[in-house]
This record gives C-alpha cells, sequence and structure tokens, in this order.
C-alpha cells in the first residue's frame, strides 16, 4: 500500500479575508417596490414569487457591472435592507420585494430615494453549479449560484488537467459562463475553479453536469465586511495540516499551529453529500474516518476565518 506523507503548510494573517471590506463603491437612485412573479428573469433564471430578496438593478449597472446574485444593501432614512440582484430593471434605481420596500420606504408611496452598495449574501451551504439547458448543442452553460460574494472569473479543467478559463455569455443578456464544444470534450465531471471581486479563489471538485439541475460544491466563499475596525497587529500565525493520502480507515489527522485553535472538518462525496462533520483542535490528534467506507472524498477543513482547505482524499 502506497501511504504519501501530507503536509500543507500556509499562513493565516491577523487581517483575514473575514475582515475584509466590502467594495466601497456607493450607488445612488430610487428604489420601487415590485410584485414579484415566477417569470424568467434577466439574469437567467425564475426566481420564487415569495423572494423577498428578488431585486432588480438599473440596467445601465447591471449590464456593466455583471452583477447578477450580488447582493446589495440598500439604504434610506428610513432604514436599510438586504437584496439580491435577480434582473434588471429601468433607469430610476432598483425594483425590490414589496417586504424588503417596507424597511426603507412607504409602500403606500411606493418609491423611495436611496443608496446602496455591495455587501455579503446570507446564504447557507456551499457554492452551486447551475447548468442551464443551452439552446446550442455545442456548448454548456454554468451559473454560480448560492454565493456570498459576488463573482468574477470562473476557470474549469478536466482530468487534472490545466485550468482554462470560461468566459460570459458575450450579448450581456444574463450571467452564465459558457463552455464551449471547442473546449468541452467530454460530459465531466469538471473541477471549477472560482474567484471573487475581491480575488478571492475557491476550488471544487467532481461536479457533474445535467442540463436545468443545480450541483453543489465543497466550498463557500467567506463574506466581506460592512465596516472594518483597524488592524495593527500583522503578526503570521504558522499552520501545518498532517495526514496520509491515501489514508487507512484507521489513519489520523492533525492540524499544528503556534496557538491552540479550534477547526471543523467536513467529508464530502464526489456528488457533494457531506459525509463527515468533526471538530478539531490544534495540536492534537484525532481519528474521524473509523466508520468511512473506502472510496474517494473531498475533505475541507474550516477555521473562524473560513474554507483554509480543500483537497481530494482517498481512503483505502
Amino acid at each position: 500500500m502506497f501511504n504519501l506523507q501530507y503536509c500543507l503548510l500556509f499562513f493565516l494573517f491577523s487581517l483575514s479575508i473575514t475582515a475584509q471590506q466590502c467594495d466601497d463603491r456607493v450607488w445612488s437612485g430610487v428604489a420601487k417596490y415590485h410584485n414579484v412573479t415566477t417569470a424568467m428573469t434577466s439574469c437567467g433564471y425564475s426566481p420564487k414569487a415569495d423572494d423577498t430578496l428578488y431585486a432588480a438593478l438599473r440596467a445601465t449597472d447591471y449590464k456593466a457591472e455583471r452583477l447578477c446574485n450580488t447582493c446589495l444593501k440598500v439604504s434610506s432614512s428610513k432604514g436599510s435592507v438586504i437584496v439580491k440582484v435577480m434582473d434588471k430593471s429601468g433607469s430610476h434605481g432598483l425594483d425590490i420585494h414589496k417586504d424588503a420596500f417596507a424597511k426603507i420606504g412607504d409602500t403606500l408611496k411606493g418609491n423611495v430615494k436611496v443608496t446602496w452598495q455591495i455587501t455579503t449574501c446570507p446564504e447557507q451551504g456551499n457554492i452551486g453549479y447551475y447548468y442551464s439547458k443551452s439552446s446550442f448543442a455545442s456548448e454548456k452553460r454554468v451559473m454560480i449560484v448560492n454565493t456570498k460574494s459576488t463573482v468574477k472569473k470562473l476557470y474549469f479543467r478536466y482530468q487534472n488537467n490545466e485550468f482554462k478559463e470560461v468566459f460570459r455569455a458575450k450579448n450581456n443578456s444574463n450571467d452564465f459562463f459558457v463552455i464551449t464544444w471547442r473546449d468541452d470534450e467530454n460530459l465531466g465531471p469538471y473541477d471549477f475553479k472560482v474567484v471573487d471581486i475581491y480575488d478571492n479563489s475557491i476550488i471544487d471538485y467532481d461536479i457533474n453536469f445535467s442540463p436545468n439541475t443545480t450541483f453543489y460544491g465543497q466550498s463557500q466563499f467567506v463574506g466581506c465586511k460592512d465596516k472594518v475596525s483597524t488592524v495593527k497587529n500583522e503578526s503570521r500565525s504558522k499552520v501545518a495540516v498532517k495526514f496520509e493520502n491515501p489514508m487507512s480507515s484507521n489513519g489520523s489527522i492533525s492540524i499544528e499551529t503556534d496557538q491552540k485553535e479550534q477547526f471543523t472538518l467536513y467529508l464530502y462525496s464526489l456528488k457533494g453529500n457531506k459525509v463527515l462533520e468533526v471538530d478539531l483542535q490544534s495540536n492534537s490528534k484525532k481519528y474521524p474516518f473509523k466508520d468511512v467506507q473506502t472510496g474517494v472524498y473531498i475533505i475541507s477543513i474550516s477555521s473562524n476565518e473560513g474554507t483554509i482547505f480543500n483537497e481530494k482524499l482517498i481512503i483505502q
């Protein structure tokens, strides 16, 4: 049996991605409330009629910024509310769900002056990859959904080849990334690398393909903060994650740090189903795999800083 001792060394900064400031641009305009329907939106999918996060963004900003599935903090003199861009609207600014509008304006009046900024989406779980059935048999269209952060770029690969960038649809009619027949020589599964507007990146492995279906990955972006206090201490904390790969069912894992920290280990099947969740204390060994069947999995480790490790693991 071939055993490879796997040791990943990296650094955690006191100014971590959890303390990252949100995009500081501010837009202004008028917000109106909108009766949401299940009709197909400009982003390329049908929202739920009771989705209070619904927002349609001014067409010029929608086209220029490519902000589908981006959350906005909308503020008025009355208060603020978080909404998500799902469509485009007229030149006034924003159309939002009536329930969301009630938090910032008078529903009897129906419109209010507002400002808005990009913020973190209140999503739960991992990001998803929604495949749309294209009208062209020679291409696949994929949208990144359930993301806390705004997606800027997408890369894909097959069977450990080099990652190749996938570009958005040129006509700006929706927010799908298009894998053309020249790039797609197989039916998947694919590995995807997703990059957000802050240049954070995550990699998901073995994402299957099926039209009009969402497949969830093994990772999620850590959201930005609307306001960040100044961090004076920029000291580094060295971290080492150690385990064998391939691993036997009685194998161990340890995380070594300069300071005592708490981590959570997740194990996912290649279909994205969570198999195991267990807490880990740094500077001590743990043997969490004794009841896990042999096979290929994705191991993901998180701290309060977010996901810090995400790789394939073979248990044999």
